[in-house]
């Protein structure tokens, strides 16, 4: 998505989803003064195309303390999940084995899944978060 005034272009990295929802991300090298100055005309627009939006910047990761992670491997261990670490080029991050686990409904599985999820997030080393600076939840007819 590009957002233009005057002679000055500004590109955000967005997505469409299917539904019509954009979810858009500011751009790293965009202080705050100029994003301050943008928004306002970013909302506008946006509001003009009727559909739900969410404009956000990630901030930057934060290293989760030794004890937490170590907690989170333990954890993860005890439920049976095998962490690899990569050996190929490429995108760095983790993967997960998970043997032996037992048949469970959708509602546990999905408990189950967020858990690990949350663990893995932590077995990381590293906490990745974002800012909402703004959104619209519902869309106008």
């Amino acid at each position: 998505m590009v957002y233009r005034e005057g002679q000055n272009r500004v590109g955000f990295a967005a997505q469409i989803d299917r539904k019509g929802g954009i979810c858009a991300e500011t751009p790293k090298e965009l202080s705050d003064e100029e994003l301050r100055n943008i928004l306002p005309n970013l909302v506008q627009g946006l509001g003009e195309l009727r559909n739900q939006y969410l404009v956000y910047r990630k901030r930057k990761p934060q290293p989760i303390p030794a004890d937490e992670h170590d907690a989170a491997i333990a954890q993860l261990r005890r439920m049976g999940v095998e962490l690899h670490e990569p050996t190929g080029k490429g995108r760095v991050s983790q993967r997960a084995v998970i043997q032996n686990w037992p048949a469970m409904s959708g509602t546990q599985a999905q408990a189950m899944v967020s858990e690990v999820q949350s663990l893995m997030s932590k077995a990381r080393g590293i906490r990745e978060s974002v800012e909402v600076l703004v959104q619209r939840h519902s869309k106008l007819r």
